[in-house]
């Protein structure tokens, strides 16, 4: 076997090994997370009812829902897989983010307070209000699953043409030879 070959398969068993440590997830953590707690208005005392909590898992950018908070601004999300999620709260005043990621762990069960703050600046109306931060929603370029398959095919396009040249090039000089 030539060096080269060998190179090829180590390299491309690396790139199996890490796509693989990216999107399997470890045995321990097939468990859910549940997200529970209240939502109220900025003065904390006054409950929101009938908002929704969204979390969006940072690595995948799936959108978990919770069904709409209670009277007494309760909202509960179960079903979360161990990950870190960016959080924001529907009402229907528009859609508030909360400022800082979220980690939730295997089987934990967190309980968080939130309180709205609505912006001060923004449009009584929310159609012109999303028509103004067009450029805040999330396009398919910066996705986080888009980033991983680009990575994907590019590492599956790279063994092709490492392949390739293993086979079709075997009179050409290179370092990686004997």
């Amino acid at each position: 076997m030539s060096h080269r070959g060998f190179s090829a398969k180590v390299l491309a068993i690396m790139l199996v090994v890490a796509v693989s440590w990216v999107f399997v997830p470890p045995i321990g953590a097939r468990e859910s997370a549940t997200l529970a707690g209240n939502i109220y208005a900025l003065d904390g005392r006054q409950p929101v009812d009938g908002a929704v909590l969204h979390a969006g898992d940072i690595r995948t950018g799936e959108i978990y829902s919770s069904a709409a908070t209670d009277s007494e601004g309760g909202f509960v999300l179960p079903g979360l897989p161990p990950a870190a999620y960016n959080l924001a709260i529907e009402t229907d005043g528009g859609l508030y983010l909360v400022g800082t990621s979220m980690q939730l762990k295997a089987g934990e069960q967190r309980g968080v307070q939130l309180a709205l703050k609505p912006d001060e600046g923004a449009a009584d109306d929310p159609e012109s209000a999303s028509e103004e931060d067009d450029d805040d929603e999330m396009g398919f370029m910066n996705n986080p699953l888009f980033a991983a398959l680009t990575v994907i095919g590019a590492s599956i396009l790279f063994g092709g043409l490492i392949s390739a040249l293993d086979d079709d090039d075997e009179g050409v000089a290179s370092p990686f030879t004997n």
